[in-house]
């Protein structure tokens, strides 16, 4: 094991009126307020073990060509990235068997592509947005691990109206999704079809008004403890976490080591703006997954206009207060993982094959 020194920044904002009175002033008066200050509660996280782990197994040929992935008591569900073959394949851990399902189509019980997907309800369904973004199709876990999913299996929920969903976190009572609003950055959407909106602040500690395009660039995958009740951002284009509690809506920003925001224009359109990102924009964190104790956040660290910019070899291990434990560095840049149910192996996908991870030793 080789152990060194990590640090970063952790903020936690809590809106009462003399910090709105604050956020309000430095929007006029930047030059006197220009460094962050005390009236930010600024905390230096604990000192973080840096972790070097190989891949302890290849897994290959199991699906076309794997783009993300979920983990379920002794199942891994890969998500496949190609027209070719079938939208899901699943993998046991038992026996080590494969068998694929969700037809590629636009028939009963087929998808043409899937654009993300969770667990709900503790793991008895999953949750599956489209491509489009219209829809969220929801089947039972039990018959996708039996490979015997029928059509009338098949729940869809209607999100086509209202904001556009973005990405899906699996709760009990159905998902909560970032959405692209000027008024608040998360949505409950209950297998019902109903909507709560949630969140509503700015995910930039500089700028108290919120945007629709400032939310965009803050955008990232989320997760959520049911636990703590909780939800986790990790945002795509700055080196940021957010940490949003539900239940009094207080944000916990972690920012850093490098402390970057997201750099981007927004741009006349023929249907009316739309946001541009910079080339050298910087990613930071291109995926996340969590357990109840702990956020695991996958960082890039990349431009726009670098190869595989998505892909990173860093893992930041964070608790649900904030604090940075543990990093863990990679032998092979993945693009998504996740933690598998007895929170002992990390299993990840680069496109191309399925590594395991031992994650505690």
């Amino acid at each position: 094991m080789i152990e060194s020194k990590y640090f970063g920044v952790v903020r936690h904002i809590k809106y009462t009126r003399a910090l709105v009175l604050f956020l309000f002033l430095i929007q006029f008066f930047p030059a006197s307020c220009s460094k962050r200050s005390g009236k930010i509660v600024d905390v230096n996280v604990k000192n973080a073990t840096v972790k070097h782990i190989t891949a302890s197994v290849l897994l290959d040929s199991i699906c076309p060509s794997p783009s993300r992935l979920l983990c379920l008591n002794d199942y891994v569900i890969i998500l496949n990235n190609t027209p070719s073959g079938d939208c899901l394949y699943v993998y046991s851990l038992i026996d080590g068997s494969v068998h694929s399902s969700i037809r590629k189509g636009r028939g009963p019980g087929e998808m043409i592509s899937i654009f993300d997907l969770d667990f709900i309800e503790n793991g008895e369904r999953l949750a599956l947005l489209d491509f489009s973004a219209q829809h969220i199709q929801i089947i039972p876990s039990s018959a996708l691990i039996r490979g015997d999913i029928k059509p009338s299996d098949f729940q869809s929920v209607d999100v086509s109206s209202g904001p556009l969903v973005i990405q899906i976190t699996g709760q009990p009572q159905g998902v909560y999704t970032t959405v692209l609003n000027s008024d608040y950055r998360l949505m409950e959407i209950k297998t019902d079809g109903r909507r709560i909106p949630l969140g509503s602040y700015s995910p930039n500690i500089y700028k108290r008004k919120k945007d629709m395009f400032l939310n965009q660039a803050y955008m990232g995958r989320l997760v959520y403890n049911s636990h703590r009740n909780q939800i986790a951002i990790g945002c795509r284009y700055a080196d940021q976490l957010e940490i949003f509690s539900i239940d009094n809506e207080d944000v916990v920003f972690i920012k850093g080591p490098e402390d970057f925001e997201p750099k981007y224009t927004v741009v006349k359109t023929v249907d009316g703006e739309a946001l541009n990102h910079d080339s050298d924009e910087k990613l930071g964190y291109t995926h996340i997954r969590a357990d109840e104790e702990y956020i695991y956040a996958l960082y890039s660290g990349k431009t726009n206009s670098e190869s595989r910019a998505t892909y990173g070899k860093i893992i930041r291990i964070f608790d649900w207060n904030g604090t940075l434990h543990r990093v863990l560095e990679l032998d092979k840049e993945i693009s998504s993982f996740d933690i598998s149910g007895d929170g002992k192996n990390i299993f990840a996908v680069d496109g191309d094959n399925v590594f395991i991870y031992q994650l505690w030793s």
